[in-house]
C-alpha cells in the first residue's frame, strides 16, 4: 500500500513538473495570404475550417503562394515570401526589428502547413515572444505523415538571432524523435 501511494504522489508530482516548465505560446490571429493570381485573401484564427481548406490547398500546390503574413496578439508578425512558389524567405516583425531565418534553412523547408504555425518564448512574464531571450517558431512541414503526424519543424532564435532548427517526427505509434534539421548542399 505504501509503494502504491509513493508510485502515486511521484507521477503526481511529475505531471506538475512538466506542466510548469511549459513555455508560453502564441497562435496566429489574422492570416493574410496573396497569391499569384492576383487573389488576396484574409483568415482569422476562428475560421479554421476556411484556414485548413486554404493550407491543404497550398500543400498540395493548387494554389500558389506568393506571400503569408501570420500576425500575433503579440504583436509579431511572421512573414513567409515565395517566388514561383519556393519559399524564399520566414522573418518574424516586431515594431521595428526583424528576426531572419537563415537562407540555408529556408531553401530546405518543403511545403508548410499555416494552419500549425505557432510561437513560443522562454519568460512568461515576457508579454512578446520577440522581447525574450529566446524564442521558437514551429510548423508542421511535408506532404507525408509519419504514424498520423506531419514533421514539425522548429526554428530558433537567441536574442533575436536565427540560432538552430530541429526536426521532430513520429517515429511510432505515441513515440516522437527530435535531430536537428540537416542543411546540406541543395542538389
Amino acid at each position: 500500500m505504501r509503494t502504491s501511494i509513493t508510485i502515486l504522489i511521484v507521477l503526481t508530482l511529475s505531471i506538475m513538473a512538466s506542466d510548469a516548465h511549459q513555455y508560453p505560446r502564441a497562435y496566429p490571429e489574422m492570416y493574410h495570404f496573396v497569391f499569384q493570381n492576383g487573389d488576396s485573401i484574409n483568415v482569422s484564427n476562428e475560421n479554421d475550417s476556411l484556414l485548413k481548406s486554404i493550407s491543404s490547398d497550398i500543400v498540395r500546390h493548387k494554389r500558389i503562394l506568393l506571400e503569408a503574413r501570420l500576425n500575433f496578439n503579440t504583436g509579431e508578425e511572421v512573414v513567409f515570401e515565395y517566388a514561383s512558389g519556393d519559399l524564399i524567405s520566414i522573418f518574424i516583425k516586431y515594431e521595428n526589428d526583424e528576426a531572419v531565418v537563415s537562407k540555408e534553412v529556408v531553401d530546405k523547408i518543403p511545403e508548410v502547413h499555416f494552419s500549425s504555425v505557432l510561437i513560443k518564448w522562454a519568460e512568461p512574464s515576457d508579454l512578446s515572444a520577440f522581447t525574450s531571450k529566446f524564442l521558437r517558431l514551429e510548423l508542421n512541414i511535408g506532404i507525408v505523415k509519419w504514424y498520423d503526424y506531419y514533421p514539425n519543424l522548429s526554428l530558433r532564435f537567441e536574442n533575436k538571432e536565427f540560432s538552430k532548427s530541429s526536426v521532430t517526427m513520429a517515429v511510432a505509434e505515441n513515440t516522437f524523435q527530435s535531430s536537428a534539421y540537416m542543411v546540406d548542399e541543395k542538389d
